[in-house]
């Protein structure tokens, strides 16, 4: 049997939805249990610290998506440029999540890794 337009379309949009269902979780659990347990236990200076400075990179981040997505959204329809590999912009994404936190409990170097400043604690 010969596969239609229709048929691949659909099936195209059935394995973009497995992505974002698989990542979506992923993304949850490792940025709200693991790596939030890592950065108050081990990165910030003592627990009710780490909490806040958690907190508030949290907020930051979720503002920011909150406040962007509708304008950059209506830029990528508009534009009508196509489709990118899905994990550039997400990875940019995390990335800059991951300097607001660092930046947020370090201040000496607000882009700054997790591998630097590891290497500062041993």
């Amino acid at each position: 049997m010969m596969a239609t337009a229709g048929n691949n379309n659909n099936r195209v949009v059935f394995a973009w939805s497995m992505y974002d269902f698989a990542n979506s979780a992923f993304t949850t659990l490792v940025v709200t249990f693991i790596y939030s347990t890592y950065f108050v236990k081990a990165i910030a200076p003592d627990v009710i610290t780490g909490t806040v400075l958690w907190s508030r990179a949290v907020t930051i981040t979720g503002l920011t998506v909150a406040l962007l997505s509708p304008i950059l959204g209506a830029l990528a329809d508009r534009g009508g440029a196509p489709k990118t590999v899905p994990g550039n912009r997400h990875g940019d994404l995390c990335c800059g999540h991951h300097r607001t936190v660092h930046g947020v409990a370090r201040s000496d170097h607000a882009g700054a890794g997790l591998v630097r400043h590891r290497q500062h604690r041993l």
